[in-house]
Order: structure tokens, then sequence, then C-alpha cells
């Protein structure tokens, strides 16, 4: 392979002197030395075993076009090989016989190579064609696919490189869904462990999210979410679309608000429109569309030659073919090719861009746009009779929110450094706030609620005075009987 000199002499380093033990409670083995294998968890090591395993996709090639009935799916008029990520291989074929035949080359590869499959999490799976789970099922089970003599088994999804593929849900609908039980857990630790060490600043924890988990949430984005993204856009023309009410948002949109939710303390009757404009985020849709349009500039980019480049061409080539279906639904949405559902995710916000000119998107602007689009929407939403809520927040207390301009994190997020939670003594502090004059009965009791206020002005007159306290910067609860905010008075 042309690999030598020092680098050899490096890679022979590592593993010049490998020792294990196996471990149990109580209990702990001899030490022996490894001959075998890679390091586990090392960053080199799924480098090492591509350099291993690098001839595989060649054989798979050069078998198919000796005669050997593969059955391997075509982009461009060019063979799709087996899809590698390290020891994750992924075979594609379009008969189930094809399918079979890949299955006993692999055998022969391993045997020569000394490789070992595990057949217990080898899974076979329809990608398409079926109308319904049992059908898809039901074919799978007559194929009788088989490894080294033993039955490999079917299901009706697969988690491949972490997304989620179903054999009859679209891709987006399957991959939102398996994010979402992900972040959920990542969700759960991330609050466990900020709870832990006392971090309780809204501004960090928002931050802290960002980076721990909503970039789990919207892992390989790119891929699944057009449609996701246009079915989102196209939602926000309902009655309760824009102001982030009504049905039909994804499993990773439902995550999403809920968690932000939490790190705020807001109920999960607060409208999903408020809880965005209290945190300053775009609706999860814009992030989706600029990760995208980062990916399109990616797959622009790519050698005309690489696989890539011949998906991209395959789905522009579909997208121009595609008739639009009557349906505008989900079911419509989930039969557009990708560059499909792209181009019209981006065409419904309002960002002009031509994708058979294979030109590339700006991110930025792209996300700027689908903010812009989503505000014209929530403006319209807000005028609304029976809105109230969203009348109050956006006329009374954030008006700025409803212009690009003035569309950020709340001030009082930014200011507040610290946040005294009142946990059992919640009531007691509320009610001696009440008895000192620095809260009237309400305000009270809507700290009482809360359990948690920030007290960072003593000498404030909560009732009396025409400035926002801060205590009154610290919740958005609003009252059980009037609907409106307590603790946000002018």
């Amino acid at each position: 392979m042309g690999y030598g000199g020092q680098w050899l002499r490096a890679v022979r380093a590592l593993y010049a002197d490998v020792t294990m033990s196996v471990t149990a409670p109580g209990l702990e083995g001899r030490v022996f030395s490894a001959t075998q294998g890679l390091k586990q968890g090392c960053p080199l090591s799924p480098t090492l075993f591509s350099l291993y395993i690098a001839d595989w996709e060649e054989r798979v090639l050069s078998a198919a076009a000796a005669g050997m009935p593969l059955a391997l799916p075509q982009l461009a008029g060019q063979p799709v090989p087996p899809l590698l990520y390290a020891d994750d291989m992924a075979l594609l074929a379009t008969t189930a016989n094809g399918l079979q035949q890949q299955l006993r080359l692999l055998e022969q590869y391993c045997a020569e190579r000394g490789l070992t499959v595990n057949v217990v999490k080898t899974k076979v799976m329809l990608l398409a064609g079926a109308a319904d789970e049992q059908t898809a099922m039901q074919r799978v089970r007559r194929a009788r696919h088989t490894f080294d003599g033993a039955p490999v088994a079917g299901v009706a999804a697969f988690k491949y490189l972490g997304l989620v593929f179903h054999c009859t849900q679209p891709v987006g609908e399957a991959a939102a869904e398996g994010r979402a039980r992900v972040a959920r857990f990542a969700a759960a630790s991330f609050e466990g462990r900020c709870t832990a060490l006392g971090l309780e600043a809204a501004r960090l924890l928002l931050s802290l999210y960002r980076q721990m988990v909503d970039s789990t949430l919207s892992y390989g984005a790119a891929v699944w979410s057009p449609g996701l993204a246009l079915a989102a856009v196209r939602r926000l023309g309902t009655q309760a679309g824009a102001a982030g009410g009504g049905s039909g948002l994804s499993a990773a949109e439902q995550q999403h608000y809920r968690t932000l939710r939490r790190l705020l303390g807001l109920p999960q009757r607060a409208p999903r429109a408020t809880v965005l404009a209290e945190t300053g985020e775009p609706p999860l849709h814009a992030h989706w569309l600029a990760r995208t349009a980062r990916f399109w500039n990616s797959l622009v980019a790519a050698p005309e030659d690489s696989l890539m480049r011949q998906v991209l061409d395959a789905s522009l080539q579909l997208a121009a073919d595609h008739t639009p279906s009557r349906h505008r639904g989900p079911h419509g949405i989930a039969q557009m090719p990708w560059a499909a559902q792209l181009q019209s995710a981006l065409a419904e916000a309002g960002i002009a861009a031509d994708l058979q000119q294979r030109q590339p998107l700006q991110p930025e602007a792209v996300q700027e746009a689908a903010l812009q689009h989503y505000l014209q929407h929530l403006q319209t939403a807000v005028q609304r009779r029976g809105a109230s809520r969203l009348q109050h927040y956006f006329d009374c207390v954030r008006p700025e929110c409803l212009e690009v301009a003035g569309y950020g994190m709340a001030p009082y997020l930014v200011e507040v450094k610290m946040r005294v939670r009142m946990y059992v003594g919640g009531v007691l502090l509320a009610l001696l706030l009440a008895t000192t004059g620095q809260a009237d009965g309400r305000h009270a009791r809507a700290m009482a609620d809360t359990q948690a206020c920030l007290v960072a002005d003593p000498q404030c007159q909560t009732c009396k005075t025409s400035t926002l306290c801060a205590i009154c910067k610290d919740s958005t609860l609003p009252d059980s009987e009037t609907g409106k905010c307590l603790l946000r008075k002018s």
C-alpha cells in the first residue's frame, strides 16, 4: 500500500506489547498479551481496519463485472458497492438472491482474512416495495438468508451509523424517532450532570444544550431532514402552525421543545413560539435547512467520479422527472426525491435557489431567510382572535422578537448569573416577600408555583414601579385564571 518508514514503525510500537485482563465484580483475571485484533476505543483503530479490508469493495465490483449475480443497485449507470465505515458494513441488493450471493462472497473473504462476522448482530431488512410492515417481514422470512450456515434474522427497522431505517416509514420520520430517543437520554444525562455541578444560569444551560443535546438530536439531519423541514414550512400556513400549536410535529421537534421548556422551567402549556423567542432559538427546521445547505455544498464540491457526486446526480435527475403529488401532506412529501424535498423547502421558505444549477448555498443566509419566513407567519398568528397569550407576549413583553433584527435570547437570560431555587421553602419565601411589600399576593402565588425565582434586588417594589424587577425577569408562568403572565409587569 506504500506505507512504511517512521509511520509503520510507530504503528508497530503501539502493538508491540498489548496486555489485557478480564475483570468482573470482585474478581480480576490474570494479565495476558493480545496478539490479534485492534485496540478498543483507539482513534487509529478504524483507520487500520479500513486499510486491512481496503480491497473488499474492489472484490465485490470485480465479481459483479465477471458476471456473478450480486444484483448491486445502480447509480448513474454505475454499480453501488457495499457501504463501509470501519467494521460496520451494509450490503445492498435489488433481489433476495443477489443479497445471498454477496453474503457468500463475504464468507470467502472473511475466511481468507481471518475475520469473524457477528451473525447475531447481522440483520436483513427490506428497504422498499412493501405496503406494510407485515408484508415486508413475510418477504424477508421467505428469502431465508444465511451466513456461514447460520440463519440471518429479518427486522422491520435497523440502525446504521446512528440512523434508523424502517421498511415502510419515510427516511426522515424513522430517523427523527430514533434521534429523539437518543436525545431523550442525552437530555436526562445533561440535566442530571448540570444539577450535580450546580449549574443553574439559564444562558449557560442553553449554550451547553446546543453543544451536548441538540447536536445529538440533529445528527445526520442533512440527510434525513429535508422532508420534515418542508412539512414544517407548510405547517406555518395553518391556523395553529406559526404559533407552534397543532399536530404534525416530528418526534425530534417534540423532543426539542420539551427540553427547552424544562431548561426554562416553563409549563407544558406554554406556546412553542414564546419558548423559541425566550431562548432566541430559530425553529428547528431553520437549523436543519442550514445543515442541509452545508451538506449540499460538500456534494457539489465532490469529485465527479465519487459516489457522493453520483448520488447527487441521481437525486437531481429524479427531482427533474418528479411530478408533484396532489397530496401536500406527509404521504406526498415522502414520495419526493431528496433533492425535490430540499428544493421545495427552500422555495416555500422564500429562499431563491435552483438546485439543478448545482450552485453552492449560503447556510447562514438560508437560516436567516427561514427565520424571516417563520416570523412573517408569526405576525399573522399573533393578530388572530383567541391568541391572547401570544398577543400579551409579543405585544407587551417582547415586541422586538417579531423582526429578525430583534430576535434573540431574552435579556433577563443574558443578565442572570445565578438562580436561587426555593425547593421546600419556596412557599415560605414567597409569603415573606408578600408581607414585606416586595411582592403582592398574586406575585407570591406564582413564585410558589414555580418554586424558583431570583431575589437579586431586595429593594425592588415589584408592583409599584414601571420597570421590570429582577424577580419579574425570572419567570413566564401564566396565571391560571387570566392566562397572562403574572411576573411580567410594565
